[in-house]
């Protein structure tokens, strides 16, 4: 009884002991490796306190083994590029660790690469062959001309990992010959037949390679092996451009093209004219005939000097020709007086009362003060301007006006 309380007890125990001690290893764990610069990358879900990896390193060939490597959680990743000897190859496994507990490794079969192209690993890692300048040139045929640098001085580290490259010369002959390359044995493939092979030790390699001249343009493939390393292309080198048949193609191409500028410049000119003009803020539909585009809208206002009036009658009122009591016409300005009430046997202009009153310049003659004034007394007319009571019968009176009869035709 007390034994089967014990494994009761006990047993649980141990078991949260084992869960809480286990470490999920990582998990995508890949190496990019080239140009002599190699990237061992890995992912991991999981976050625990103290969390960090040990990237573990053997050496295949060579005895002893290099320290581990420490990496923390937020990097994932670990630079082993002085992994690149090509005399050795490598092997490489990664490991989560939380305290006093880890994970498997991983992958679980390890990494295994090597710089060495003949080597068995999985991974071979290889060096880009430097930038490739083709064209093409006739003599005595047509030829691609192919030119690139030594890869051995493009990849600069080379020297570094493998170390000096060492000669069959004496100290003395080194010295002369100190810019002395290792080989470089190269092959050239066009259309996936072997066209040329070769070797090269100067700063420069340089070929021509024989092509049909019947085609338009030509692609080739160049790998070769330095230092026990593989140098590949980054891809297929072709002519810069396909050459023309006939000059009729070349001239037809040639006019297109400086049409099209032609276009293009006139084009932009009308954009760049266009912005520096000055614009109107007036509205052309506000805008009249002979108005300045720059100025603002102004209202011109007509200067008046005189008014002239049109009488509403048919008869003016008064003519540039005065005419006298008598009825003679005359240019001179005739003095105008108020009339007098005449006798009913004397008509005319007979006064009785005679009052004078100055001309004002600026008055009736220039077409102002034309409604009358009671205060002003009536001037010589046709018309007596001052009303007359009639006695058309007993009792029954009317106002009218007097007929001047000396000034009546």
């Amino acid at each position: 009884m007390i034994l089967r309380r014990f494994h009761q007890v006990v047993v649980p125990l141990l078991c949260l002991q084992v869960a809480a001690a286990y470490v999920p290893p990582p998990t995508n764990v890949t190496l990019h490796c080239r140009n002599l610069q190699n990237v061992l990358e890995w992912s991991y879900d999981h976050d625990f306190p103290e969390l960090k990896f040990r990237v573990d390193i053997s050496q295949l060939k060579s005895a002893g083994k290099p320290d581990p490597l420490w990496v923390t959680p937020a990097a994932l990743k670990a630079n082993v590029s002085f992994l690149s000897d090509p005399s050795d190859d490598y092997f490489l496994t990664v490991t989560a660790v939380v305290g006093l507990n880890e994970s498997e490794p991983a992958p679980n079969d390890g990494i295994v690469f090597s710089y060495f192209m003949d080597s068995p690993a999985p991974q071979k890692c290889s060096l880009d062959l430097p930038p490739v300048h083709i064209s093409e040139q006739m003599n005595s045929g047509l030829q691609l001309q192919l030119s690139f640098e030594h890869p051995w001085l493009f990849h600069s580290r080379l020297e570094d990992i493998i170390g000096p490259h060492e000669t069959n010369l004496d100290s003395q002959e080194d010295e002369l010959f100190n810019d002395w390359l290792p080989k470089f044995d190269y092959s050239v493939t066009m259309n996936k037949h072997l066209r040329l092979s070769d070797s090269c030790t100067e700063n420069v390699c340089q070929k021509a390679l024989p092509v049909d001249a019947g085609h338009d343009e030509h692609c080739v493939k160049i790998s070769g092996e330095l230092e026990k390393i593989q140098v590949e292309g980054t891809g297929d080198y072709c002519t810069l451009a396909k050459r023309w048949k006939n000059n009729n193609n070349v001239i037809i191409i040639s006019v297109v093209a400086v049409s099209a500028a032609a276009v293009i410049f006139c084009v932009f000119f009308m954009i760049f004219r266009k912005k520096i003009s000055p614009s109107s803020s007036t509205p052309r539909s506000m805008m009249f005939n002979g108005q300045n585009k720059n100025g603002t809208l102004r209202i011109d206002r007509e200067r008046v000097d005189e008014v002239i009036t049109t009488p509403a009658s048919p008869m003016p009122l008064l003519s540039d020709v005065s005419e006298t009591c008598d009825g003679i016409p005359t240019t001179e300005q005739v003095l105008r007086l108020p009339l007098g009430l005449p006798t009913k046997d004397e008509g005319g202009c007979d006064v009785t009362e005679v009052q004078k009153y100055p001309v004002q310049e600026g008055g009736y003659e220039k077409g102002i003060n034309l409604e009358e004034d009671e205060t002003t007394p009536a001037l010589c007319s046709a018309y007596e301007s001052r009303q007359v009571v009639v006695e058309l019968a007993p009792g029954e009176e009317a106002e009218g006006y007097r007929e001047d009869k000396s000034t009546t035709p």
